[in-house]
């Protein structure tokens, strides 16, 4: 309706401005405004250049099918992005066009639905072991960094280097990275880790919490985050009880958090992880 009104409006002040100019009548119609797209939906972010909209027509010529290529436009959107895993790049696009662009009626509640069961999913999938919804990294080798300790892919790598001596990562190396809870050597999770795996245990205990004077010292917060190499097909079942599930969640599904903004439900900072408000209880 907006276009409508807008191309009536433009044709008029065209009209106007030729016949000012003392441009022939029969000329006058040359110079005139075309719509380059025409959507049937356009969802617009608080970011610069960030959008998703359902076209229907390019330059005055309507778009034939229902394709996604010649349909979907995105642009800017971190769903976009290539350190999302793919799974969940498909995941994401199919609520973007499902449940936001193609329907006739926006049903917030479907939305959030499927949002939730995408995040049950990422928690599933690590609960189970699997590796599909690790965070990528890149770690170089020592002399590239100025402060090695300060690097978390450098301080991952190291302690999966300890617990795995046999299949150590060589820096450089893309790794899979799975973010873990123990702060201290006498965390409860690394106390388990003593009953299962003790000789794992008292690596990791010398490489983190104990170094040697000529050794790189990472104690600092403790571990927080382990690195695997990207060959390896399972999470090792030691370190399922480690694992920070709310923030291995939220690092996957935050991409999408900017939809549900647009839609109007914000998300507020929660130990600098995003969290869904304005909402009671979703199940």
């Amino acid at each position: 309706m907006m276009i409508a009104i807008i191309s009536v409006a433009m044709k008029d002040i065209f009209e106007t401005f030729t016949k000012n100019c003392n441009i022939a009548e029969k000329y006058r119609p040359i110079i005139n405004i075309k719509n380059e797209f025409l959507y049937k939906r356009i969802l617009t972010t608080s970011n610069k250049k960030n959008y998703a909209g359902w076209l229907m027509s390019e330059l005055g010529k309507m778009i034939p099918g229902d394709s996604l290529d010649t349909h979907l436009d995105i642009k800017g959107l971190s769903i976009r992005k290539s350190t999302v895993p793919k799974p969940l790049r498909a995941k994401f696009q199919q609520l973007l066009v499902d449940d936001i662009l193609t329907p006739n009626k926006i049903n917030v509640l479907q939305v959030m639905k499927h949002y939730n069961a995408i995040s049950d999913e990422v928690a599933e999938s690590l609960h189970n072991g699997k590796t599909e919804y690790l965070i990528p990294k890149a770690v170089d080798v020592m002399s590239a960094y100025t402060n090695p300790a300060s690097q978390e892919q450098v301080k991952s790598t190291l302690v999966w280097n300890a617990l795995e001596p046999l299949t150590p990562i060589v820096p450089p190396d893309n790794v899979w990275l799975v973010k873990v809870s123990a702060p201290k050597i006498d965390s409860p999770e690394l106390l388990e880790l003593q009953k299962s795996h003790p000789d794992k245990y008292e690596r990791i205990k010398k490489v983190v919490f104990e170094p040697g004077e000529n050794d790189l010292n990472i104690s600092k917060n403790g571990i927080t985050a382990v690195s695997i190499p990207m060959d390896v097909d399972a999470i090792p079942d030691y370190l399922l009880g480690m694992i920070d599930y709310d923030t291995m969640i939220n690092a996957n599904v935050k991409n999408a958090n900017i939809l549900l903004e647009s839609l109007g439900l914000h998300c507020k900072d929660v130990k600098q992880n995003n969290y869904k408000s304005n909402v009671v209880q979703w199940t």
